[in-house]
């Protein structure tokens, strides 16, 4: 099957996630190209096969000259004014300013331009001299003579599941919002989880019904919080009348002050949203519930993810069922609050003791000799 029906055909098998099947049409269709050579990217990175994304990558590259002008053309970044641009969503932003430490120490300066709303935790990172945004319409742009897109730098390092950057944490939280939140959260002995159940509204299938949320949060023997921030959380009035939340600090009040909430936490549960990787780049055990046809970056058939090693992951068995992932999640917080029950935690739980709190790097980097991405 050719031409833009096999694509189509290839489509199909990808959203119920037969995807080596889908990989094998896309690679016979060809037509579109475009389409067919960004699916089969797709592909390869839910596979896990990152080796063979980045080889589709160059081909996508190779195949769109236009773009070289405005972004990484594949020169070395060897002592370069590096500009890097969070173009995506801000949990791509999160996840990828990871790379940030190691192409500071082979440049001479690292300026990231973002989102506002970003602008205080990507300040926190190692690595990166300045953030500007172009919110501000008085600021003043410094020198760059090499700039990439966010998203691309794996790419750039030629990156495998062995060789992610795994130094947790990579973003601070400001010790005087972390005081704040302190006050939020009482050490009463109970399970404190911050819970996050509204994705962005450009990809609904990533929202858990409000009538679920209910059922996670009538757990006893834990205090749930809401991560979800004043504008999302307008449908608090549809949760059910179990849903017992203390309304915390979400991205309407600012993401520096919803990591700090997030940093006081003994467990984090949340949609695939920004809410997940700020979790996940502190080192605060998340768990992150997904729609059948999760995003590339979770990959497939497996409960972790070599982004986060303090992350686990839920997955929907059938499009659209919610309902067994969140029993799955509230058998799972009820064994963690019998386990606390019949062994009390010491007064500073060690979960939210900030010494234990990181874990330490996990994975080594790849030699400086890929930074040029050849």
């Amino acid at each position: 099957m050719a031409g833009r029906s096999g694509y189509e055909h290839g489509f199909a098998l990808l959203k119920q996630r037969k995807v080596r099947e889908a990989l094998a049409f896309f690679e016979q269709a060809k037509d579109p190209p475009n389409e067919c050579r960004a699916a089969k990217w797709e592909c390869h990175m839910l596979l896990g096969d990152f080796e063979q994304a980045w080889k589709t990558s160059d081909e996508i590259s190779a195949h769109n000259p236009q773009q070289q002008d405005c972004f990484w053309n594949g020169e070395p970044l060897a002592d370069s004014y590096l500009m890097i641009r969070c173009l995506h969503g801000y949990g791509d932003a999160v996840q990828f300013i990871r790379y940030a430490k190691p192409l500071r120490e082979i440049t001479r300066r690292v300026t990231v331009e973002s989102a506002g709303k970003l602008l205080p935790i990507l300040r926190s990172v190692a690595g990166v001299d300045e953030v500007i945004t172009w919110e501000d319409k008085s600021r003043r742009e410094p020198f760059w003579n090499q700039q990439i897109e966010v998203m691309d730098l794996p790419r750039i390092f030629r990156t495998t599941q062995a060789s992610i950057p795994g130094a947790i944490p990579y973003l601070r939280v400001d010790p005087c919002l972390l005081d704040r939140a302190c006050r939020h959260v009482p050490e009463d002995g109970a399970w404190h989880i911050g819970i996050a159940w509204t994705a962005g509204e450009w990809n609904p299938v990533r929202s858990i019904p409000p009538a679920e949320v209910g059922r996670i949060t009538s757990c006893e023997g834990c205090t749930f919080h809401s991560l979800q921030g004043t504008s999302k959380a307008a449908n608090a009035g549809k949760l059910a009348a179990g849903a017992r939340l203390r309304w915390g600090a979400g991205e309407d009040e600012g993401l520096d002050c919803a990591l700090a909430l997030i940093a006081k936490m003994d467990l984090v549960i949340t949609v695939d949203t920004v809410i997940a990787h700020l979790a996940g780049a502190i080192g605060k055990p998340v768990w992150t519930l997904l729609p059948f046809d999760g995003d590339w970056r979770w990959m497939t058939d497996r409960s972790d993810s070599p982004w986060y090693p303090s992350m686990r992951l839920f997955r929907q068995p059938a499009p659209g069922d919610w309902a067994s992932v969140v029993d799955d999640v509230r058998s799972q917080v009820a064994g963690l609050c019998d386990a606390r029950r019949v062994r009390p935690l010491p007064e500073a739980a060690p979960s939210r003791n900030t010494s234990r709190l990181y874990a330490p790097a996990r994975h080594g980097f790849p030699p400086r000799s890929r930074l040029s991405g050849r």
